[in-house]
């Protein structure tokens, strides 16, 4: 049954039922966290829970889904509307870098996605693989322009993804270098390391 996230039953809405999984799953994992401990926190029983989401998986996916629709598809359709190779690379370095490193639940998605039964997690790769062929695109037709070094464009698309997404692990928001500063060391290190 699909049920729309602004409804509200018995008090509670599927918003806020995510929320509050999204807090337990940073805060202690999503197999440290249990059905019982959300119902806990939100003060609900366990068939309200169960009147939005069939199961904890489905509340995975749900957070997941959420998280791609409102942050990272936006990202892959700018990137799609950019013609441009080398600016379609500096599009998503600018924009996907601090999307991830300002959103910590982005870190469990990232980590608890092989938790996703195979129907659900297809939903969620799909997304990856668009974000990952516009990156590969560019790195071709780059290297076609001849303004790459000989280098596999699969490769260094998944690097560029794995080099964006690791500074949420430790970057730190109080630092007085800021953001930006990290967004212009990451795209100096990427095009160098590339470009001719």
């Amino acid at each position: 049954m699909a049920v729309n996230n602004n409804s509200r039953y018995k008090g509670i809405s599927k918003d806020e039922i995510l929320e509050v999984a999204m807090k337990l799953f940073h805060a202690k994992g999503y197999h440290g966290t249990s059905t019982a401990e959300i119902c806990q926190c939100l003060g609900i029983s366990k068939p309200t829970l169960y009147w939005y989401f069939k199961n904890k998986e489905e509340i995975l996916f749900s957070a997941h889904e959420s998280l791609m629709e409102s942050l990272l598809i936006p990202i892959i359709k700018g990137m799609e509307g950019i013609d441009d190779h080398l600016e379609r690379l500096k599009y998503f370095i600018n924009e996907y870098v601090p999307v991830i490193c300002a959103n910590p639940k982005l870190r469990i998605l990232v980590h608890e996605s092989m938790f996703l039964d195979p129907e659900h997690s297809g939903v969620i790769t799909d997304n990856w693989r668009k974000m990952l062929k516009c990156l590969r695109e560019s790195l071709q037709g780059l290297e076609l322009q001849g303004r790459t070094k000989p280098l596999n464009p699969s490769f260094i698309a998944m690097s560029l993804i794995g080099m964006c997404t690791w500074p949420y692990y430790w970057f730190d928001y109080s630092r007085p270098e800021g953001m930006s500063v990290l967004v212009e060391n990451i795209a100096e290190m990427f095009f160098q390391g590339i470009l001719k």
